[in-house]
């Protein structure tokens, strides 16, 4: 049985987690799932470009939805502009009686709605229970969004990724500096500038190590920030990187800090666990599902610098825990989150849905 997948989402030329997700979606269906993709939005700063995409890509909707064979619509989603985007595009579908999922990745989902005058939080629940299935990266985002839509729409899905053949070398020559590494948006939301503080408290206590800052945003500022706190001998700062560029990094890294204040389950802990990195994080959205206090990584308050330098240097000082953390990440990743097993679950709910259409 052939069923045909309509995927709504950024443009697969953007960057970030969400397309990496769904371009590992689109690569690993099985033959049984026949995928084609309309990109509803890309990243510019001119917002008659955005406009115009938005408009071009709704076009192709109402073509495929009237003249192709659509047995499932799965649309990708963020939070704010986003929201009401794919709003638009959830109406449209169930007006030509398809099945919907939506597919929640807004890190920062809950403060958005938090903050919304009680009308549009009608609007949000009314929206959302329109769909068929709301997929959720998170135990604690499905209780969250269970506040307001129906229990039995929710569906955990966490992001998986392949476990990677190649991990961190056990074997450290003496004295060797350990190399720690970032990969996120460079930013207030990411907790970029709470990893400059640290770095700063541990240059003041003489523990060494380098940290690799990759990503793309605010370089500029954080540039500034190093150069202020007189840490150059300790940051490199890389930028945005691809795919091999990212292997290599993470193959020489032994530790990913990534201290965010908002998150789903970034893909950047999944990937970096796969290769056998420590963590080092905080507690929000679906990172206490992958990390273990102690146990694979360390979760910090966000904000707290001081903590997260004490964490970092316990990292950076005890390499045998190193080395368990590997043996433990890896394992974590083939059993929880590997791509995979996300793949086979995405399956069966494609399955469910269009056989529930077909009765």
């Amino acid at each position: 049985m052939s069923c045909n997948i309509l995927v709504i989402g950024s443009s697969t030329k953007d960057k970030g987690g969400i397309v990496t997700v769904i371009k590992n979606i689109n690569r690993h269906l099985s033959s049984n799932f026949k995928v084609c993709q309309v990109n509803t939005y890309i990243t510019t700063n001119n917002p008659i470009k955005k406009l115009f995409y938005f408009l071009s890509g709704l076009v192709q909707l109402c073509f495929r939805l009237m003249f192709r064979k659509i047995d499932i619509v799965h649309i990708h989603m963020s939070y704010k502009g986003s929201f009401y985007r794919k709003s638009v595009i959830i109406l449209l579908c169930k007006l030509f009686n398809k099945p919907v999922i939506v597919h929640v990745h807004g890190s920062t989902f809950k403060d958005f709605y938090n903050n919304l005058n009680p009308s549009l939080k009608k609007y949000v629940k009314f929206i959302l229970n329109k769909t068929d299935k709301l997929v959720v990266l998170s135990k604690e985002w499905s209780d969250f969004f269970s506040i307001f839509v129906k229990k039995e729409k929710i569906f955990i899905l966490y992001n998986g990724v392949e476990v990677s053949e190649k991990s961190v070398s056990s074997i450290k020559k003496d004295n060797q500096i350990v190399n720690c590494v970032f990969l996120g948006r460079l930013g207030q939301r990411k907790g970029i500038y709470d990893l400059l503080d640290s770095i700063k408290i541990l240059k003041e206590r003489n523990i060494k190590a380098v940290f690799y800052i990759a990503g793309d945003g605010e370089i500029q500022k954080v540039k500034s920030k190093v150069k202020q706190y007189g840490i150059e001998d300790y940051v490199k700062i890389v930028g945005w990187i691809n795919d091999e560029e990212r292997e290599k990094l993470l193959t020489n890294s032994e530790v990913l800090v990534l201290p965010s204040y908002n998150e789903g389950l970034p893909m950047a802990i999944l990937e970096s666990m796969s290769y056998g990195l420590t963590i080092i994080s905080t507690p929000v959205g679906g990172i206490p599902e992958a990390v273990n206090n102690g146990e694979n990584g360390f979760l910090v308050t966000p904000g707290d610098s001081a903590a997260l330098a004490k964490a970092i240097e316990k990292s950076v000082i005890n390499e045998n825990w190193r080395n368990q953390v590997k043996k433990v990440n890896r394992i974590k990743i083939s059993e929880q989150f590997n791509l995979t097993k996300l793949i086979k679950n995405l399956e069966e709910l494609y399955l469910e849905l269009s056989y529930k259409k077909g009765e």
